[in-house]
This record gives structure tokens, sequence and C-alpha cells, in this order.
């Protein structure tokens, strides 16, 4: 019997054939044949594939899926990556999601990404470690207020290393998130990796159509 596959198995698997397909055809023909499709399956890990690799994919309708999942990675990864893409609107997500490593990492990485707004999560955690990094790293921190938190602290090691300037961190200890998925080795023709492809899509479909269980 079959084992079924998991969805994050079936994504990567898609993204794979989608990939092989734009080298044989073009991203014209990937772009009219599947982009409705993947919007329609509205995966975030999907969508932010599409948009980095296909030429003149929908970036704003892609760009929705990834909001509309409220991913941290992938809202950070769509603005960083994705040319077009609205800043303001994914860094949102971060900064209302109070998470002290995506704001600094969003603000660290991103162009245009709202320095303030992200340094305010910051300060108001109260943390003297990202306050710290923030205001070393970050080109446009307000310096002042986060150096008054640490002041506030009372804390001599931070006071102290703040106010030398003396980076003693040698690396910044923050996290990726990694997705599982098999990949795959595509050694088929041309028509085979496409009926794949539609293959997939018809069963992401279907599942996205199941009645969710309470």
């Amino acid at each position: 019997m079959e084992q079924k596959r998991s969805k994050s198995g079936m994504i990567e698997e898609l993204i794979s054939y989608i990939e092989e397909i734009k080298k044989i055809k073009s991203d014209k023909y990937v772009l009219f044949n599947f982009e409705e499709e993947v919007l329609r399956i509205a995966d975030p890990q999907l969508s932010l594939c599409f948009a980095k690799k296909i030429k003149w994919a929908d970036v704003k309708a892609h760009g929705q899926v990834i909001i509309d999942s409220g991913g941290l990675y992938y809202n950070y990864a769509f603005a960083r990556d994705v040319e077009g893409a609205d800043v303001r609107a994914h860094g949102q997500i971060i900064i209302d999601s109070r998470d002290l490593v995506d704001n600094y990492k969003f603000a660290r990485d991103v162009k245009g990404a709202d320095v303030k707004a992200h340094g305010q999560v910051i300060i108001d955690s109260r943390d003297l470690y990202y306050n710290y990094q923030f205001a070393d790293k970050i080109v446009g921190a307000d310096v002042r207020a986060h150096g008054q938190v640490i002041i506030d602290s009372g804390n001599s090691y931070y006071i102290e290393c703040f106010l030398s300037d003396i980076d003693f961190i040698d690396c910044f200890l923050g996290y990726e998130r990694k997705h599982d998925g098999d990949s795959i080795n595509i050694k088929e023709d041309n028509q085979t990796t496409i009926t794949k492809a539609r293959s997939l899509i018809k069963t992401l479909l279907e599942e996205n159509n199941k009645p969710k269980k309470d």
C-alpha cells in the first residue's frame, strides 16, 4: 500500500518540478500555466519560491499569501529576497509578533525596514542582549533609547560593554527555521515532469478543499 505523502513533501516535490520545467521551457510558460493554481494552493513556501525564481511573477499576490500565513520566517525571507515586496506589510507581521530575534533580523537584513518600529519592540522587551545588539549593529537605531535600557538595568557588564563599544560576542546567537521535505532529482522527459506537477497541484488543491476538523 502506497504511503501517504506529507503536504510539505509534496510542496518540495512540486517546487523541484517547477524549477525543471522552467529550465526546459521558460519563465513565461511556468507563469501562464502554473501561477494561478500555485496561488490557489496558498502555501507560503511555494509562493516564496515561485516569486523568487519565476520572472514576472505576481509579487503582490504571492506576498499576500505570505502575509495571510502569518509565518515569521516566510515574511522575513519574502521581504528580504523578493524584489518589489511590500516590506512594511511583511515587517508589520514581525512587529506584531514581538519576537526579538525576528525583529532584530528583519531590521538588520531587510532594505527599507522600519528600524524605529522594530527597535521599539526591542526597547519594550527590556532585554539587555538585544538592546545592545540592536544599538551596535543596526544602522539608524535609536542608540540613546537602547542605551537607556541598559543603564536603567544597573547591569555593570552590559553598561561597560555598551559605553566602551566593545563587540564582546563573536557571533549572533540567532536561529534559522529549516523546513523538511524530500528533494527530488528529475531525470525524466519534459512532458512527464509537467504531468507530475499538475497531478501534485490537483492533490494539493483537493487537500485545501477538504473540510477542516474542529
